[in-house]
């Protein structure tokens, strides 16, 4: 992983630091590392999840009507697990899904060790959401 430290004084002081994406400084403060990251793998693993724990006997999976990040209307999901705590079976207790009701992505994910969402796991929440801008592969190159 290439970082780029923000603010022009950082980046003039520090420049670009590279970091291993699965070594301990990538992973000291996020459960998933960055090759994990993105839409598509935020959904793959509450799937991947999910079948899991259906198969098994354990799954719900409720709708909870509309609600609303970076004032983009979503519909708004919830599934609950038999979760047990770090290193059980399953990440979580309670996983929140807000699906932007335009474009059908997920736009927040918020992961909760137990039902009355009291103890935050972990989140992922896109704002300023952009799809197609007109980037070319030209603009991520380093």
């Amino acid at each position: 992983m290439l970082i780029e430290p923000a603010g022009v004084v950082m980046r003039l002081l520090a420049g670009r630091v590279k970091v291993p994406i699965h070594g301990p400084e990538a992973r000291q403060s996020s459960r998933h590392t960055i090759d994990q990251a993105g839409s598509r793998s935020a959904l793959e693993r509450p799937v991947e999840t999910s079948a899991r724990c259906a198969a098994e006997g354990g799954l719900s999976w409720r709708d909870e009507g509309v609600g609303a990040i970076d004032n983009r209307a979503t519909y708004v999901l919830a599934r609950h697990l038999p979760y047990t705590g770090p290193g059980g079976r399953y990440p979580d207790a309670r996983l929140v899904v807000h699906l932007d009701q335009e474009w059908l992505v997920p736009v927040a994910i918020l992961s909760y060790a137990d039902r009355q969402e009291k103890v935050l796991l972990g989140s992922y929440v896109i704002t300023h959401l952009a799809l197609n801008p007109g980037r070319s592969e030209v603009d991520f190159r380093l």
